[in-house]
């Protein structure tokens, strides 16, 4: 398949053509003959998905400088057009859109007389097309009143969903999966992993390709960091392993987060509440043992840091992460290449000011190895995007405030595909709210794109990941109905 980019720069065109140009084709090119064969979705489709690429197909080799953001497109029930880009398929002489779509919405499709053939042939009027994506489905995970606190979620390359979470009620850590039909509450099995979990705390979860789980979280009774492991049938209880670190270092192990590098070692990174610093410790093997594990390394003591963290390592073995410095309100990023027990591996750097308010943040890393980073400031739902290779500076991470309608201590989620950014937030208790965006991300909060991901009240923490085709999944605290599974 031979494709030709031509990213879509001029939308305000293409919604001005659709909107003007008369179906008479008077306007534009003189009408040639250029039909449309067929379009994906098709005309009318409903329930279509929110995720993927949205294609028309030609009855002919078409110009390819003439298919474009100002020719092809999707436009909103408002007739302002989706950003994302559009590229043509000389071998299916078909316009291949990737556009950023949202859950619930009906849209329009339209190609204008703009497109041409080879021989300057063009459509006879403008073509115009409709379909609706689907709303999310909902099912209960745990019916337990007060349960899903701070929920993690996690996906497998075999389509398996992993969830951890702690109980308001009995301190316990919660683990749940499902393997497919998720909404149904009876495809999920359930185990307690630990007890006297903080459920203030945020909690880790890592989930590797083949399915091997790795659980992070502050034990509240002796003040030190746990981490729980399984490497299959982890809806088993015996599956798991569960260790004790830092336990004679006082009150350490708040807000720890895990992550797995590529050689199948944990990392993790959490605070130490008596020094109020951050600190990081890993393992290579056998980490269901406490022998497994470094001693731990202070990364940073600032100030008053790491009561928020968040860590994820990249394809290449290098970690970044990201924490709060309350002190200096800053959100700080910090990476390590190698030999991460030495803090002078670390290098750091402060992101955002007036961050203080911020009670949850989460940092992925995508397809490129580059970090993103989510968190909340004050009702602010703000993304960061490092746009360089080398993320250790402020001036390498684009910021920006996408929206002012979060709960000031929601979580705000993210996660990355390979070509889709999205991030989850809950919105005044009322619902859960949904944005992304596929292309040039980094540039403005005009290429992002919001909808509802579940509009039932009492929202709270909530958490997003992907599946191996890119459909997002999230799961739902509600303190009436326990925790729900979203896809």
């Amino acid at each position: 398949m031979r494709i030709s980019s031509r990213a879509g720069a001029a939308l305000l065109s293409l919604a001005l053509v659709a909107a003007c140009s008369k179906d008479d084709g008077t306007t534009g090119p003189v009408p040639g003959g250029l039909a449309v064969d067929s379009t994906r979705p098709t005309d009318g489709a409903t329930a279509v998905p929110f995720v993927g690429r949205q294609l028309v197909y030609f009855d002919r080799a078409l110009d390819g400088l003439t298919v474009n953001g100002s020719t092809v497109g999707v436009l909103f029930p408002n007739s302002s057009p989706i950003p994302g880009p559009v590229e043509y398929d000389e071998t299916a002489h078909s316009a291949v859109m990737n556009l950023a779509l949202v859950p619930g919405v009906s849209y329009t499709g339209v190609v204008t007389v703009n497109v041409r053939g080879m021989d300057g042939e063009s459509l006879d009027s403008t073509y115009r097309w409709s379909f609706q994506t689907r709303t999310p489905a909902r099912g209960l995970i745990d019916p337990t009143p007060g349960t899903g606190n701070v929920p993690q979620v996690g996906t497998d390359d075999a389509g398996v969903v992993h969830v951890t979470y702690a109980d308001g009620a009995s301190g316990n850590l919660k683990y749940a999966q499902c393997a497919g039909g998720c909404v149904t509450p009876s495809n999920w099995s359930t185990v307690v992993v630990a007890n006297g979990v903080g459920t203030e705390s945020r909690i880790g979860l890592s989930v590797s390709p083949a399915g091997r789980v790795a659980i992070s979280y502050y034990l509240t009774g002796p003040g030190a960091l746990g981490v729980s492991v399984c490497d299959g049938a982890c809806g088993i209880v015996g599956s798991w392993q569960s260790v004790v670190l830092e336990d004679q270092s006082g009150d350490v192990g708040f807000g720890a987060s895990v992550a797995r590098g590529p050689n199948d070692a944990l990392h993790v990174l959490f605070q130490d509440r008596d020094a109020e610093t951050v600190r990081y410790t890993t393992c290579a093997a056998s980490c269901g043992n406490a022998a497994g594990w470094s001693a731990s390394a202070m990364i940073d003591a600032s100030g008053i840091v790491g009561r928020v963290s968040s860590l994820a390592v990249a394809a290449t073995g290098q970690i970044h992460a990201a924490w709060t410095d309350d002190s200096g309100s800053l959100i700080v990023y910090g990476g390590c290449v190698t030999n991460c027990t030495d803090p002078g591996a670390w290098s750091t750097a402060s992101l955002i000011a007036s961050a203080s308010a911020t009670d949850r943040l989460q940092l992925v890393v995508d397809e490129t190895n580059r970090p993103a980073v989510a968190f909340g400031i004050d009702n602010f739902v703000a993304v960061g995007l490092c746009v360089s290779t080398a993320c250790a500076s402020d001036l390498s991470w684009a910021m920006l405030l996408l929206t002012s309608d979060a709960v000031p201590d929601a979580a705000i989620s993210l996660a990355v595909t390979e070509d889709r950014i999205h991030v989850a937030y809950a919105r005044n208790n009322t619902e859960v709210r949904y944005l992304t965006c596929t292309s040039s991300c980094a540039a403005s909060a005009a290429q992002w794109v919001g909808g509802s991901f579940d509009a039932s009240t009492g929202a709270s923490d909530g958490a997003i990941a992907a599946l191996p085709d890119g459909e997002p999944v999230m799961v739902v605290r509600r303190a009436a109905e326990g925790l729900a599974f979203l896809r």
